[in-house]
């Protein structure tokens, strides 16, 4: 079994941060800093989080002087042991003097807690405060393998992976059967009955490992009937791979399970691509493809959107503001009667519209969904070869997931169908982008489609 001991010879600070070093020979820095750390341990200790990764921390010598320990939801945690002082000079010897007399004081305040030493083992972290407090913390790196999976509407089985083999219990979707073999996850989706909607759930995994337990979430969605499926929940610890673009000008990030994209102004954008499914819209003559994509996006004023078929603006490493593409953004407040839409052909705006619910109110997180499925809320019946937009009212239900609630707007796209402005057999991709300058947040990317 693996013990590391770290005996503190100074003062030691944990600082909560996004993995940023502190210079810990400032001793200005109080009690304030380390109450935060006592309570991410104290919560984590009593089961309200656990250690997802540990990293030792080197000098240019190659020996630890501390740690990086990442907590799944409080963040990161930077353990350094200070440096020791250099010894002072003596002193003169005193002269002898008169006896005084007693000196009146007022009592001294409760000095400082610090940390005294931090253990690693296999499986758990001590911490041992200078005052003799004892917290011990669960360490389970990598908990599961995929933090969302996403299946084919006619059903298949996915698998993943576990960390760590320990019993577990399961929750799930009542189309999602999930057996645990050791480490491996099996997870078999049915066929979704619905040809229009794809589905989205949760998977809950709560594992006991020698008495201290934990719980881990995969999120799952299916597409709709006889469709493929690309999803991204924007819940893992980083990026997919997938996504390609100017992901630096975007300032893409993650944090609170979402995406964050920034844009430039006007009518400049930074999108991200899925390049993990290509898309067209006709196979042949008279003969299309099913496409519906949605992205949820919060309704905080934020503008951001889907862009479709950009066969000809993006080669995979540049981006031509000016070839033909199609992409369309929407903005609005929570709580209001409704917001903004825009669509944009080729390098200008097409169209721009406000709208208003046509029941409720706009919720927490909208659902944008470029489709040529037929809803029989516009104003004419969707043919396959014509295209609508779709803003949904979201929901969260009994496990968090959003689901959709009632369509608030919708609009057809005439311009889907404008000859060689658009893209008709060619491939091309999908995309979420940020318009202007302000952060647009982004939850459940999903694709679901056919390529015939």
């Amino acid at each position: 079994m693996k013990r590391i001991t770290i005996i503190f010879a100074a003062l030691l600070f944990f600082v909560l941060s996004g993995c940023q070093d502190l210079d810990l020979s400032s001793y200005d820095k109080r009690i304030s800093d380390l109450e935060d750390a006592i309570d991410v341990i104290t919560s984590a200790q009593n089961g309200g989080d656990y250690i997802t990764g540990v990293k030792e921390l080197k000098d240019s010598e190659g020996t630890v002087v501390g740690y990086e320990i990442t907590f799944k939801d409080h963040g990161t945690v930077v353990v350094r042991n200070g440096k020791d002082g250099v010894d002072g000079v003596d002193g003169v010897d005193g002269v002898d003097g008169v006896d005084g007399q007693d000196g009146v004081g007022l009592p001294g305040k409760d000095g400082d807690s610090f940390f005294k030493s931090v253990t690693i083992e296999d499986g758990f972290a001590t911490f041992v405060m200078e005052d003799g407090r004892t917290f011990t913390v669960s360490i389970i790196p990598a908990a599961v393998m995929d933090y969302q999976l996403a299946a084919k509407g006619d059903g298949e089985t996915l698998t993943t992976s576990l960390s760590i083999e320990a019993p577990v219990t399961v929750t799930a979707p009542e189309w999602a059967a999930v057996t645990v073999e050791g480490k491996k996850v099996n997870i078999v989706v049915a066929a979704n009955p619905d040809g229009k909607n794809a589905r989205m759930g949760k998977i809950t995994l709560n594992m006991d490992d020698n008495g201290v337990a934990s719980k881990h979430e995969i999120l799952i969605a299916q597409a709709a009937a006889g469709c493929l499926a690309a999803f991204d929940s924007f819940t893992g610890p980083a990026l997919d791979e997938n996504w390609k673009g100017d992901i630096a000008g975007a300032e893409a990030g993650l944090s609170d399970g979402a995406l964050h994209l920034h844009g430039d102004s006007g009518d400049r954008y930074n999108p991200l691509f899925w390049y993990g499914a290509k898309i067209r819209r006709q196979a042949g003559e008279n003969n299309f493809n099913t496409i519906i994509c949605t992205v949820d996006i919060k309704a905080d004023g934020g503008e951001g959107g889907i862009q479709l078929f950009n066969t000809h603006g993006f080669d995979g490493n540049t981006y031509n503001f000016d070839m033909p593409n199609y992409r369309y953004f929407t903005s609005a407040g929570a709580g209001s009667d409704g917001g903004g839409f825009y669509g944009f052909n080729k390098g200008g705006l097409a169209a721009a519209d406000g709208w208003n619910c046509s029941v409720g109110k706009v919720t927490e997180w909208i659902r944008l969904e470029i489709s040529n499925v037929d809803r029989e809320k516009t104003e004419h019946s969707l043919n396959p070869d014509w295209g609508a937009a779709y803003i949904w009212s979201l929901e969260p239900d009994a496990d968090g997931v959003l689901q959709p609630k009632d369509i608030l707007w919708a609009k057809e796209m005439w311009w889907w169908n404008d000859g060689d402005n658009q893209p008709r057999m060619d491939y091309g991709y999908a995309a979420v982008w940020g318009r202007s300058a302000n952060p647009a947040s982004f939850k459940n990317f999903m694709l679901s489609y056919t390529d015939k």
